[in-house]
C-alpha cells in the first residue's frame, strides 16, 4: 500500500505580491490560502505536515485546510506570536485521511537571540518545538512528526558552533524514538542535501533520508525534509511553482 505525503512551511498562507522581490520575506504578504489549496487539491495526500501555520480566536488555518480537503483528522500546537502578521499565533500542524491518536508535543531549548531583520525591525528566536503522533493506516501504525528548527543562519550561528551544537543535540535528544515505523517532515532550517552531518545521532538511529538536491525556498536553500523509517521510498519531488516563501515536498511511500 502507498501513501502520499506534503512537507510544507507555508509561511501563514500568505503568497510573492505581483511584481515583488521573491527573495524578500516582506514581498509575502497576499493572503494566499486559495492558491495552497489549489496545490494541496493536485496532490490529494494521505498526510500532510505544515509549518508556520496561523491560528487566532476566529481561524485555525490547520483545521480550515483539513475541512476543505476532507481529510478528518488534524492536530496543531502553537508555539509564538507570529512575526507575519500580527495578532497571530504560529505553530505547526499534522493532518491525515487516517486516525489520528497519542498527540505530543515538547518545546527545544532556545538560545534567545536577537537581531535587527531585513525590514529594519528586532527579530527575537521563537520558542520552536516538535509535534508527534500516531497516524494508523488501515491497521499499520506510523509515527509522524513534524518540527521548525531555529532559524540559526539568521540569528548568526553556525551549527557547528558550541552555540549551534547545543540547540542540535536537543533536537536530536528529543527528536529520538525507537518507534518501527517512523515519519519526519519538516523545515529543519538547515541548508543540505542530507542531514546526517548536523544530525548524526538522529539519523544513525535507524532513520533514511530523502537526498534533498532540489532547493525547497525561492533563496536557493534546502531547507525541508523527509526522514523515514520502516518505510519504502517511491518518490520524492519539489514544486517550485508555488507562490509561498516554501515549496511543498511531495513524497510516496510503501508500507
Amino acid at each position: 500500500m502507498n501513501i502520499t505525503t506534503v512537507q510544507w512551511n507555508i509561511g501563514g498562507g500568505k503568497i510573492l505580491q505581483d511584481g515583488q522581490d521573491p527573495l524578500l520575506m516582506a514581498s509575502y504578504n497576499q493572503d494566499g490560502m486559495d492558491h495552497i489549496l489549489g496545490f494541496l487539491r493536485s496532490v490529494s495526500p494521505d498526510i500532510v505536515t505544515l509549518q508556520e501555520v496561523h491560528a487566532d480566536d476566529h481561524l485555525n488555518q490547520a483545521e480550515l485546510i483539513a475541512k476543505k480537503l476532507q481529510l478528518e483528522y488534524c492536530i496543531s500546537d502553537f508555539n509564538a506570536d507570529s512575526h507575519i502578521e500580527e495578532g497571530q499565533r504560529l505553530g505547526h500542524a499534522i493532518i491525515s485521511r487516517y486516525p489520528i491518536t497519542n498527540q505530543f508535543f515538547e518545546l527545544y531549548v532556545n538560545l534567545n537571540k536577537q537581531v535587527i531583520g531585513e525590514d529594519g525591525r528586532l527579530w527575537k528566536m521563537h520558542d520552536k518545538g516538535y509535534t508527534r503522533c500516531t497516524i494508523n493506516v488501515d491497521g499499520t501504525p506510523i509515527e509522524v512528526t513534524t518540527t521548525h528548527l531555529i532559524p540559526m543562519r539568521r540569528f548568526g550561528v553556525d551549527y557547528t558552533s558550541d552555540e549551534g551544537r547545543y540547540v542540535l543535540d536537543d533536537v536530536q535528544k528529543k527528536l529520538a524514538s525507537p518507534g518501527d515505523r517512523q515519519l519526519i517532515q519538516a523545515d529543519f532550517n538547515l541548508d543540505l542535501a542530507l542531514l546526517e552531518p548536523a544530525l548524526p545521532n538522529l539519523i544513525t538511529n535507524g532513520l533514511s533520508e530523502v537526498r534533498q538536491d532540489a532547493v525547497t525556498t525561492p533563496n536557493g536553500r534546502r531547507y525541508d525534509h523527509v526522514l523515514y523509517k520502516g518505510l519504502d521510498l517511491i518518490k520524492s519531488s519539489v514544486d517550485n511553482t508555488v507562490l509561498t516563501d516554501h515549496y511543498p515536498i511531495t513524497t510516496t511511500l510503501s508500507l
